[in-house]
């Protein structure tokens, strides 16, 4: 089976380990185009400012048009393809608990608890 480029690219993204909360930093900026990865939008300027520093992964895209979205240090954003990425620490997960079959996270459970404490 062949492939082309952007299906290449929608495999590798999945492989390159990056989550949701992992800290990353970016080495370098990317062009569109560049190994299969065409973004919503070319947002050199964005990665220009956030070149060399480590910041959160908000969100992931998949597909077509997969990107990396980062929380920028000035509290905007930046999508950029995962080979700019170096993953700098991975997100900790959290713990968690089943009840009537829908999973919430220890921490979702302790902030709606918190309110009934002492009743």
């Amino acid at each position: 089976m062949e492939m082309d480029i952007k299906q290449a690219y929608a495999i590798m993204q999945k492989a390159s380990g990056i989550e949701v909360g992992d800290e990353v930093k970016i080495l370098r900026t990317a062009k569109r185009g560049e190994m299969g990865w065409y973004g919503l939008c070319d947002n050199t300027r964005m990665q220009k400012l956030n070149l060399g520093r480590t910041l959160k992964v908000t969100n992931i895209a998949y597909g077509e048009h997969g990107y990396i979205e980062l929380k920028s240090y000035n509290g905007g954003r930046t999508f950029v393809p995962f080979f700019v990425l170096e993953i700098i620490e991975k997100a900790k997960k959290e713990k968690m608990i089943t009840i009537d079959g829908k999973e919430f996270s220890e921490s979702t459970i302790k902030l709606a608890l918190k309110d009934y404490v002492g009743c």
